[in-house]
């Protein structure tokens, strides 16, 4: 067990007596200051990070929506520009992508790169193709990175390929 030693000398008020669990004395001065500071700075750190996780879920989230809803056009603003440049995506794929309706948007798997600002997600998506009223099922996968410039998670893949098994 250890011993509290303190001493019952004079003290400015308000502050502690010399008491110490072996602890240097400076310490027991900075610690009413350091504490807090410490708590904040702690806090603030916390808060940052879950603000991208936040925009990323947020991102991730209404990208789903479209994607259920069949809002083709919309999910081009998704993409990256730099990987639409390299990889543009005709009218022609687009009006293929219409001629289905997403029955199911199921997430199979999601890795966060160790740095969170790159997500590797593999999304099953059933498709019922309305001319020929048969379903299928595809695996969709997404690549998503936090784009500095504009602070935005964004797509570097393009859309669901119908090609895919």
């Amino acid at each position: 067990m250890r011993h509290v030693h303190c001493t019952p000398q004079a003290s400015p008020a308000g502050a502690l007596p010399a008491c110490h669990l072996g602890a240097a004395p400076w310490l027991l001065a900075v610690w009413p200051v350091l504490l807090p500071a410490l708590a904040a700075a702690l806090l603030l750190t916390g808060c940052l990070g879950s603000s991208q996780v936040t925009k990323r879920d947020e991102a991730m989230r209404q990208f789903e929506n479209l994607v259920r809803w069949g809002k083709y056009d919309a999910m081009l603003d998704f993409i990256h520009p730099e990987y639409l440049a390299d990889h543009p995506i005709s009218s022609l794929e687009l009006r293929r992508l219409q001629q289905y309706q997403v029955s199911s948007y199921r997430t199979r798997s999601t890795v966060v790169s160790d740095d969170g600002k790159m997500v590797n997600q593999v999304v099953e998506l059933r498709l019922y193709n309305l001319n020929t009223a048969h379903e299928r099922t595809v695996l969709y996968r997404q690549n998503w990175l936090l784009d500095k410039a504009t602070d935005r998670w964004l797509l570097h893949s393009g859309l669901p390929d119908l090609d895919s098994e």
